[in-house]
């Protein structure tokens, strides 16, 4: 919601504040944001930023003369549930399964601001791996107790944001077979066979065979 509301470098400072959970500098802010200026342009850029905010936005940031971060006791972040769900019981990794509904920030790019983009393209890939491993863990929980069918809908979630891991293409085939669906089992080894091959020249390995 806040990208329909906030220019991209608003929601892109907000986004910066709270998951690294820093106060930072008004220098450091600037130039993640407009490297590509002088300093005195950077930071007018980021006053202007910060004025443009929403009051109730602005409300929950510690800003003064020298730095600015977020009163992190004051907010709650769905990163948060999903980083503390990887120690977390079987509740955990449901709710925080259900928070991701897609990328961190997708759809926002700020071409003009590489160490930003660096930055967000890797918080990006390091949430959709903390997703897809909890997505699995789900998936083999719900094969331990039988529930093939939740362990089919995880299994297929996890291999839709990474076709390539065949244990995950492996443990999917074993919970369609448990289910009594052979014919979705053999038809999910072609794929993996396919996907490998395609992609990256190997074969399944012989426990996916078996």
């Amino acid at each position: 919601p806040l990208k329909k509301r906030l220019p991209g470098k608003g929601v892109a400072l907000l986004a910066y504040l709270a998951v690294t959970g820093l106060s930072c500098s008004r220098e450091a802010l600037a130039g993640l944001l407009w490297g590509n200026m002088p300093d005195t342009a950077a930071r007018t850029n980021l006053r202007v930023t910060l004025n443009r905010l929403p009051l109730p936005l602005r409300s929950f940031l510690d800003i003064d003369h020298h730095a600015i971060a977020l009163k992190l006791d004051e907010v709650d972040l769905d990163v948060w549930v999903l980083e503390t769900a990887v120690s977390g019981n079987t509740a955990a990794w449901q709710t925080a399964v259900s928070l991701y509904h897609s990328d961190f920030l997708d759809g926002l790019t700020i071409p003009d601001a590489p160490a930003y983009e660096e930055w967000a393209l890797m918080q990006r890939e390091r949430l959709r791996l903390l997703v897809i491993d909890l997505l699995q863990r789900l998936a083999a929980e719900a094969l331990e107790r039988q529930a093939y069918n939740d362990g089919i809908a995880y299994a297929r979630r996890s291999l839709a944001m990474d076709n390539w891991r065949e244990e995950a293409h492996r443990l999917l085939m074993r919970l369609l077979a448990l289910a009594g669906r052979r014919s979705d089992a053999l038809a999910q080894f072609e794929v993996c066979r396919r996907l490998l091959a395609e992609n990256l020249g190997v074969a399944p390995t012989v426990e996916t065979r078996d």
